[in-house]
């Protein structure tokens, strides 16, 4: 789909958490897009531990974070963790994940 091909693998697109978009499987590779934003950008996601503690962490350093909802609900956010939208102090867009708990 999107070219992608990593040792002889190619991706397994399946619906995301927010219904417009997908969680990209590849090896060693944990990835998604998704749709409705105002414009397409590409953006790094980083896997944190604590959410909240990474949240406060970015206000601290001079960062926002968007007050938009891309978490979804409890069965949603079980499945594929919980996300946050974020800018850096100059601007640059970046993105929060926490991955879900192991059962």
């Amino acid at each position: 789909m999107l070219g992608l091909q990593v040792q002889g693998a190619f991706p397994r697109f399946d619906a995301g958490p927010s219904d417009q978009g997908f969680v990209i499987t590849l090896p060693n590779i944990a990835g998604g897009m998704h749709g409705g934003d105002p414009g397409a950008t590409a953006y790094p996601f980083f896997r944190v531990d604590d959410l909240d503690q990474a949240v406060e962490r970015v206000k601290e350093l001079g960062g926002s974070v968007d007050e938009i909802d891309i978490e979804g609900d409890e069965a949603q956010q079980a499945q594929f963790g919980r996300f946050k939208m974020c800018h850096d102090d100059q601007g640059s867009h970046f993105g929060l994940h926490q991955p879900p708990t192991p059962m």
